[in-house]
């Protein structure tokens, strides 16, 4: 299973709420990531796949459909809003979704949804 990276998912889920599709840290990350997130008090963390967070964001923002796509040139993958200036890019698709995801937060475009 891909996920985006702890301190991405980490962000987000503070953010969002959302609950992604795991609630526990993966074998995938080192030691210090780990411990870095049981010193900040957060021991139990969503990550977020690709197919979740591509659930989660709107399909369009002003009227820009959503894209993600790769850079071959720069081994990079891309996704925003088409012409909208909600652009990032990433090694990993669900880095580079998970960002953008953050900026919608931030910008107001996306509200929390309330843990239950």
């Amino acid at each position: 299973m891909n996920t985006a990276n702890l301190g991405l998912c980490r962000e987000l889920y503070e953010l969002s709420g959302w609950d992604g599709t795991e609630h526990h840290l993966s074998d995938g990350y080192d030691d210090y990531e780990i411990q870095a997130a049981e010193e900040g008090g957060f021991k139990d963390c969503p990550l977020y796949e690709l197919g979740y967070l591509l659930q989660k964001l709107p399909l369009e923002v002003r009227d820009f459909p959503i894209q993600l796509r790769p850079n071959h040139l720069r081994n990079l993958w891309l996704c925003g809003y088409k012409v909208s200036q909600l652009d990032f890019q990433a090694d990993i698709p669900e880095d580079a979704l998970c960002k953008l995801a953050i900026e919608l937060f931030k910008q107001g475009i996306l509200t929390r949804e309330e843990r239950r």
